[in-house]
């Protein structure tokens, strides 16, 4: 039995619900995981509070659930044993953002939307997901793994160190902000692995089950100045895997994928569902995508050189591929997906992942 006084007593009576229709809402999600419903919902605003809940929970033996996106797909904070669902939602403070040390640092509860707001005002961007939805937490999606679209180790292994807070209530760092007096410290915490054990990647994928990560720092980078998209229809899919192995050691591109035609006209599709099933009987069964971009110091230099690289590859070695700036019968295209790949899904929007069947269930092969 939960007393929702003591809970009340930790964070606030306005903190602790529980309501209904406000357990409702945190007991399903857009998966195929089957529903559970908390006791409770609380809303911790810091690190302390969450180390008390977690102490209390831990101390009772109550089942608790850490939440901290707006919107969920993949069943990971469903409640199936009750218990508290801890709401990170209200810690959603960027604390910083350092252009010369190109990283950030923030709470669990900021989204995609937010930060990628925040960024563009100073010229910065982040390696996104494939359209992560604006709602999701930017921390959770690093921290469950979601694949980037610039697979570069560089850009693929963004968290750098992070505060957790253990089911003992202790608050642990990782990473070279675990120094004393940090963020005031000399040690700015952009190294992940000193000093001591490595452990930022023991957390990753863990799904709450470990402890609370409260705030991380982030590697983020300038915005692009000059971009230039590249399209191939592909209809071998075999052999385009194949070319991907060959360019994609030489670092070739900053966001690299293929889509196939459901994908792509989920993604792209104005009107629903004209445009979609219009798109999706006309698109080729796969398409290529490869964004050259040029950054800060001498950009069209870069760029000169990825594309010579590129069209050489294809040129020596992939003649059957037909890389160009425009896909056949698609004006326009490259100019909408590099607008797309560079923000969130918009949150007025179904989910591009779910527009056609209402839900989904993401499988990755990493």
């Amino acid at each position: 039995m939960i007393n929702k006084d003591e809970l009340e007593k930790i964070v606030g009576k306005e903190n602790v619900s529980n309501d209904p229709e406000v357990l409702l809402r945190y007991s399903r999600d857009y998966s195929l995981v089957p529903p559970g419903s908390p006791d409770y919902v609380v809303w911790p605003t810091s690190s302390e509070k969450v180390g008390e809940i977690l102490k209390w929970a831990n101390t009772n033996k109550i089942p608790v659930v850490p939440v901290s996106s707006q919107i969920h797909f993949n069943g990971g904070a469903i409640p199936r044993q009750g218990g508290v669902v801890v709401d990170l939602s209200k810690m959603n403070r960027i604390f910083e953002i350092n252009k010369d040390l190109k990283k950030a640092r923030f709470e669990a509860g900021v989204t995609w939307g937010q930060l990628t707001a925040a960024l563009a005002k100073e010229q910065m961007r982040v390696i996104m997901p494939l359209l992560p939805h604006a709602n999701r937490s930017v921390l959770v999606d690093f921290l469950e793994r979601e694949v980037p679209t610039n697979t570069v180790y560089d850009y693929g292994e963004p968290m750098m160190g992070f505060e957790v807070v253990w089911p003992t209530g202790e608050v642990f760092r990782l990473g070279s902000a675990s120094v004393n007096g940090y963020p005031d410290s000399k040690s700015k915490g952009g190294n992940p692995s000193g000093p001591g054990i490595d452990f930022y990647r023991f957390l990753q994928g863990a799904q709450g089950t470990m402890g609370i990560v409260t705030w991380t720092n982030l590697k983020i980078m300038h915005a692009t100045k000059i971009d230039k998209v590249f399209l191939a229809p592909v209809t071998d899919l075999p052999y385009a895997i194949e070319f991907l192995y060959r360019l994609l050691p030489r670092r070739v591109g900053q966001e690299v994928l293929l889509l196939n035609r459901t994908d792509l006209a989920a993604m792209v599709a104005e009107k629903w569902p004209a445009d979609f099933e219009k798109l999706r009987a006309t698109l080729p069964p796969w398409t290529l995508i490869i964004v050259i971009s040029g950054l800060v110091r001498r950009p069209e230099e870069k760029i000169a050189y990825e594309v010579k690289l590129l069209k050489e590859i294809v040129k020596n070695e992939f003649r059957k591929l037909v890389i160009d700036e425009a896909l056949p019968g698609f004006p326009g295209l490259g100019g909408k997906l590099l607008s797309l790949l560079r923000n969130p899904w918009p949150a007025d929007i179904p989910y591009w992942k779910n527009r056609w069947q209402g839900g989904s269930q993401s499988l990755f092969f990493i």
